[in-house]
């Protein structure tokens, strides 16, 4: 009997399962009623899995005495006899022992005696300005510092020890332990310059470089620096380069590194924005000159320092997560929670999280940034986290009205996001809370009242509420159909490769800016060619101009963030899905999945990024860039795999129409042009007229929402015979939503920000869940899906269920 996880999908013994949990936190209730309230979340939610956080201040408020796991200061505390309860039950446990949770407590969870304002010998967490960062007003633990780290570490290796050892499937309940919370701090989100400028995170920064770069000659020769020592480089300020002392002998570099050019002084992030004529060449130029490619790389010098600080905070937030993980020394796959980004600092999030790089640390988001069915913003931001990378969404409002948003009271807001995570890539999700607490003390929160939350599935009382019937309707359809589900394959037009050096660049210049998103952009100009298009280059009606493209493109910075959200609101607009792929760790293999790759320009790229997509090139996939290829690798050392001695897609009639394919089809792709005439503005990879005949790429398959204000998402297996279609009413929609699909249209009637998950075989509905009633909009409607002429509807307004052959509806 084993547990796993594999490509971010959790197996047990063997078998793949959507990962279907709710959290209870039995800290917070009565123990005479955990048996009761884990009977009605497995019988009246069809919940296996509970998740629980295990709140430190809670089982050890006080540093002189050890930590309370069996109910010796108070009956609250026996969470081993609650896990032991789980397992009597039938139930599953995911353990959450933080040591830092959120879930509302006093001090996220942690003891008041590792704040740094009580306990002197805690060194505290620093922003960029030198300022303690702060929950609730106290002063957070730096998670490197000396006293800190030693006292985490033996919270966490007496719950490994006390709780999880004996506990530990299939023992036990505990089939996985999640570490830390929404990043470290629930600052996952957070911009670079909030945190780790303590002493002890500095250091760790210079252990970082001393490894990345292997000699001080080779930093000193990147960042143009006279260092003697490890300890001289700093971390970025947030206004200005590190105030680091330029060396005429490691100046300005040759494309062979021979000849240096006079000094180079330390530039602002204004005078290093990079221009096409000092990073690269265009098709229409001659090569740089050695001259102007030392002066490029000068520029590139100044910006260094900012790659360095992203990679850092990668590291960082893995190390952290590793060392905690270690010091539990549980048997069981380790799952983070990180919260989604924000939309203001969106670069900042994708230069830190980064679970292609996590050694034995699983990827999992949660929820919490607002109402997705009529929030654009909030929409982008949960598919990004949940498109990021494989792995379930570990924390979904079900039951927080009066806290965040009263939308919440009613089950369609939560339905809808939760299928749109699992629609975009979320492999579980869960229940939070599955039912309401009551009783819990101050010392543990001293801001809320119960019950906590206010409209749970399952309510204070022990009573399921009219939320109970639509979990358990989703939690029954993917316990039948969830392996399924999870090896279909998502029916996309393309992918977003991100390279997050530039994400690190654009974090922290203040050139950088905020994507305007276009939600209502018309579909004639959202065309997949339209979708690489970079937001800034376009004109107010959304019509963009190769001058236009010239001008954003000499005016800027390399940027990731914000072309991954522009590139996003176009695919949304014009009803296509997409990936997300990360070059620095992405396969040849998981590339070629993708007829269509869309990649953010720039003047220096890994040398192994470029390789990899100089063979994807040369597999026959389609390349577009926003602007010039690089010309350097992460060095600053000369090196381009793409030559500009090729065709150029959208120059003039005379030298290219007859090369130009129809508009129907995509040519195989060889190499990378280094123009942009195109309307779309975009740079594009396309044989030479004398190359071999290109093969054609098939159009992608159709998938387009013919009328209806909602969002489509398709996956199909079994060669086609079996899809899964979910369709996502946005919350201002009203009548019926039609969707044009590979295996014909279907139409669903849904209430205002409901929807639909429809599984399709050979042509004809099967299984399905429609959501007709929203009481928070005031919508009702007799849910119904038509499928090959084939209509099923409720008899009056309600949502409609079809399970194992049987048609429900509810209420």
């Amino acid at each position: 009997m084993t547990i796993d996880v594999r490509d971010g999908v959790t197996v047990i013994d063997g078998a793949p399962r959507v990962l279907v949990t709710a959290d209870y936190p039995y800290y917070r209730d009565d123990p005479a009623v955990w048996a009761d309230r884990l009977r009605a979340m497995r019988d009246d939610l069809g919940i296996e899995v509970i998740s629980s956080y295990l709140p430190w201040r809670h089982h050890q408020p006080v540093a002189s005495m050890d930590p309370d796991f069996t109910g010796q200061t108070g009956a609250a505390t026996d969470v081993v006899g609650f896990f032991r309860l789980c397992h009597s039950l039938g139930l599953k446990v995911i353990a959450k022992p933080g040591p830092f949770i959120h879930a509302e407590t006093d001090f996220g969870g942690l003891p008041d005696w590792v704040c740094p304002e009580h306990n002197p010998t805690i060194e505290p967490l620093l922003d960029a300005w030198g300022q303690p960062s702060r929950w609730a007003g106290l002063t957070l633990p730096a998670p490197l510092g000396t006293a800190f780290a030693a006292h985490a570490g033996q919270w966490l290796a007496a719950v490994g020890k006390e709780v999880l050892d004996a506990a530990t499937y299939p023992e036990g309940p505990v089939i996985m332990m999640q570490i830390a919370n929404e990043g470290i701090f629930t600052n996952g989100a957070l911009p670079l310059t909030a945190y780790d400028y303590s002493a002890s995170g500095v250091a760790f920064f210079r252990d970082c470089l001393r490894e990345w770069y292997g000699t001080l000659d080779e930093y000193n020769r990147t960042h143009h620096t006279t260092h003697t020592t490890w300890t001289a480089p700093t971390p970025p300020h947030p206004t200005k380069p590190p105030l680091e002392t330029p060396s005429p002998a490691q100046e300005g570099l040759t494309a062979a590194h021979e000849a240096p050019t006079p000094t180079q002084e330390a530039l602002t992030p204004a005078q290093a924005t990079l221009t096409r004529a000092e990073a690269t060449s265009t098709a229409t130029k001659a090569a740089p000159t050695p001259e102007t490619l030392a002066s490029a790389i000068g520029s590139l010098a100044a910006l260094q320092s900012y790659v360095d600080w992203g990679r850092f905070h990668a590291t960082y937030l893995h190390e952290v997560y590793r060392r905690w993980s270690d010091a539990v020394g549980c048997r069981v796959p380790v799952v983070v929670n990180l919260n989604p980004p924000t939309v203001e600092d969106l670069d900042d999030w994708l230069t830190r999280v980064r679970p292609g790089t996590w050694d034995g640390i699983h990827y999992g988001f949660t929820n919490w940034m607002g109402v997705v069915s009529a929030s654009p913003d909030a929409q982008a931001r949960y598919v990004i986290a949940a498109k990021l990378a494989p792995g379930p969404n570990l924390e979904e409002n079900w039951g927080f009205s009066e806290l965040y948003d009263r939308a919440y009271a009613d089950a369609t807001t939560s339905y809808h996001q939760t299928l749109l995570a699992l629609a975009t890539g979320a492999t579980g999700f869960n229940v939070y809370t599955g039912a309401s607490t009551s009783t819990w003390p101050d010392t543990l929160d001293s801001t809320h009242s119960a019950p906590y939350p206010d409209c749970a599935p399952i309510a204070a009382d022990g009573t399921p509420t009219v939320k109970a019937p639509v979990v358990k309707a989703l939690a029954d359809f993917f316990a039948q159909h969830g392996q399924e589900f999870l090896t279909a394959t998502p029916v996309t037009t393309g992918a977003f490769a991100l390279y997050t050096p530039y994400a690190a660049i654009a974090a922290q210049t203040p050139t950088a800016q905020t994507p305007e998103t276009s939600p209502d952009a018309p579909e004639e100009a959202c065309t997949p060619d339209d979708a690489r298009t970079p937001e800034a280059a376009r004109t107010p009606d959304g019509v963009r101009t190769a001058e236009d493209a010239r001008t954003s493109e000499d005016a800027r910075t390399p940027e990731c963030g914000r072309l991954l959200r522009a590139f996003h609101d176009r695919m949304r607009a014009a009803g296509h899905d997409y990936a997300i792929v990360d070059l620095e760790t992405a396969t040849l293999d998981e590339l070629s999945q993708h007829p269509v790759l869309t990649v953010p320009s720039g003047p220096f790229m890994h040398r192994h990024a470029q390789d990899l997509l100089a063979a994807y090139v040369a597999q026959g996939g389609t390349l577009h860039m926003d602007g010039p290829p690089p010309t350097l690798d992460e060095h600053l050392h000369p090196y381009a795999r793409f030559t500009p001695t090729l065709h150029v897609e959208g120059a003039s009639a005379a030298s290219s129409q007859k090369h130009r394919p129809a508009q129907t089809d995509r040519p195989s792709q060889a190499a990378l042009s280094q123009a942009d005439t195109s309307p779309t503005g975009a740079t594009s990879a396309t044989r030479a007229p004398a190359a071999v005949r290109p093969t054609q790429v098939p159009s992608p398959k159709t998938l387009r929402v013919v009328y209806g204000k909602a969002d489509a998402f398709l996956r199909t297996t079994g060669g086609n015979r079996t899809a899964y279609l979910t369709v996502l009413a946005a919350a201002d929609n009203d009548g019926p939503v039609r969707v044009e699909t590979p295996l014909g249209e279907v139409e669903v009637v849904t209430c205002r920000g409901g929807g639909a998950v429809i599984r399709i075989v050979d042509g004809v509905a099967d299984d399905f869940i429609v959501k007709g009633v929203n009481i928070f909009l005031d919508s009702a409607v007799a849910a119904s899906i038509t499928v090959a002429g084939t209509t099923t509807a409720a008899d009056h307004p309600a949502d409609l269920t079809r399970l194992a052959g049987k048609l429900t509806t509810l209420p």
